[in-house]
């Protein structure tokens, strides 16, 4: 399911055709949930773990749009890399969520043409070491 502009206006969603995860340590939490655009779900897994979206063919965008399990009191860290053949890897982004909404939070990565985006937690948020994200988007903005 893509975004809908309520949920996050002025951008256009690159729809991935496949997501994976490098753990999924928790069956009720697992990777499709990243995608089903309820923030009431999410993907878990403990300590460095990531996953990978895969849009099918290479892709222009400049933002990865995120929301996070009690994203109000957590500040999760984590990475980004995009690759055009899902091999070499760049890194466009290592930092960490605001900590102050359950709701979508926008990382602007520049411009970017890749077919793969990996998104690799570093050990969780500032309470404990699990990342636990509830959506994951891939997207253009619109001007």
């Amino acid at each position: 399911e893509l975004l809908k502009d309520t949920d996050y206006p002025g951008v256009r969603e690159i729809a991935p055709v496949s997501i994976s995860a490098s753990a999924e340590p928790q069956q009720v939490n697992n990777v499709q949930n990243l995608l089903d655009r309820d923030t009431a779900t999410r993907w878990s897994a403990d300590m460095v773990e990531s996953v990978t979206l895969d849009l099918g063919g290479v892709q222009s965008f400049d933002k990865v749009i995120m929301a996070f399990f009690s994203g109000t009191a957590r500040q999760y860290k984590f990475k980004i890399e995009v690759s055009a053949d899902g091999e070499n890897w760049s890194k466009v982004f290592d930092g960490e969520s605001a900590g102050g909404t359950d709701g979508y939070e926008a990382f602007d990565i520049g411009a970017q043409n890749a077919r793969y985006v990996r998104i690799t937690g570093n050990n969780g948020s500032n309470v404990n070491t699990w990342n636990s994200w509830t959506e994951v988007a891939v997207a253009e903005s619109v001007r």
